[in-house]
């Protein structure tokens, strides 16, 4: 292991998906200038990722995911890190309560707010007797000391305009947009197989449920789950007996791009979605992406241009009814419009971006 040899640090919260945050950590780490401290790992994830060789986990015991996530803080917290870096790099919202030398240069990336201080009414349901708990007891506190800490970085970045705006209103902090990278030379359009994929996390706000409840009705029409999450198990039980609606969890890079690749289009309906970046992932490879006419969403889809933007309200019958309406020939036009429109998202002009500010 050679952790410690490098310049600049990256802390990043843990690594449970294959989510758009873990990608953007990838590249930073494939530059070779970073290592790497990360709060826990499931499923083998680093090693799969190839982010070992310069890592450094706060949790390899086996205490359950929630049993982690309680003590993530905390492990941050007492992070005692005894090499100075030049530049410490947060992602995440509980890495940011790692002590950092007072003249080294701190960064945090924000990929999203935590929704159940934030945002808890609009995520969360009150028959979430744990959630509402935790929210009920502990926001107020954690929203003071999380604000507290933004203000000791030199830069606050984000992932879009809206999570910029979501910044400034809850936090009163101004923070720079920096999308983040999507790996163009990974994600090819291969052909067009008549199903979609949902390559989302499984998570609450991911409207999941209401994509299964569509195609349930609707046998003709085949999807993909990939990913997983904390709504997996749930999901797949309401699943169960419809040979239509197919999971596929946690696949190889390899195997993901060939499943993408070969579809006609994504949906990703998750609500106030910061960013994204599974929607862009879709684009990249030529297909289409059906969205939420909300949150970053509206910052990368052009209705009927490189996808198609439904109205949250009455979602289930809006998404029915495009469903019922679309063509293969349609999408299989868009696909031009899908590549070229997702190039300004590429991994250099990231990397170029956050140059500017490591230094």
């Amino acid at each position: 292991m050679s952790f410690g040899k490098s310049k600049n640090l990256i802390i990043h919260d843990y690594f449970e998906n294959f989510g758009g945050g873990e990608r953007l950590i990838k590249v930073l780490y494939n530059t070779g200038i970073f290592d790497l401290v990360y709060g826990f790992e499931k499923n083998n994830l680093i090693k799969k990722l190839n982010l070992n060789k310069k890592s450094l986990s706060l949790d390899q015991s086996k205490k359950s995911i929630l049993h982690k996530k309680i003590l993530l803080k905390k492990n941050f917290e007492n992070l005692d890190i005894k090499k100075k870096y030049n530049c410490y790099l947060m992602s995440g919202n509980y890495s940011i309560f790692t002590k950092i030398p007072t003249h080294s240069r701190k960064i945090f990336y924000c990929h999203s707010l935590p929704k159940i201080f934030f945002e808890f009414e609009k995520f969360y349901k009150n028959t979430d007797i744990i959630k509402k708990f935790i929210n009920f007891f502990f926001k107020e506190k954690f929203v003071k000391e999380y604000i507290k800490r933004l203000k000791k970085f030199d830069e606050i970045l984000c992932n879009s305009i809206y999570t910029q705006k979501k910044i400034k209103k809850f936090c009163e902090l101004n923070a720079k947009v920096i999308y983040p990278p999507i790996q163009t030379f990974t994600f090819k359009w291969i052909s067009q197989k008549n199903y979609f994929i949902s390559n989302s996390r499984h998570e609450i706000g991911k409207n999941l449920e209401i994509i299964i409840n569509v195609f349930k009705k609707k046998p003709e029409l085949k999807i993909y789950f990939t990913s997983y999450g904390s709504q997996t198990n749930y999901l797949k039980s309401i699943s169960k007996g419809f040979k239509n609606i197919i999971f596929k969890d946690f696949l190889s890079e390899k195997d993901y791009n060939i499943l993408l690749g070969n579809s006609c289009a994504t949906i990703n309906i998750s609500s106030k979605e910061d960013f994204g970046m599974a929607a862009l992932e879709g684009l990249s490879a030529g297909k289409p992406a059906i969205v939420l006419n909300e949150g970053g969403y509206l910052e990368t889809i052009k209705h009927n241009f490189n996808g198609f933007i439904i109205n949250k309200n009455d979602l289930e019958n809006q998404l029915s009814r495009l469903l019922s309406t679309l063509k293969l020939d349609k999408l299989y036009q868009m696909k031009g419009n899908c590549i070229r429109s997702v190039k300004k998202f590429n991994e250099k002009r990231f990397l170029i971006n956050i140059n500017k500010f490591i230094k």
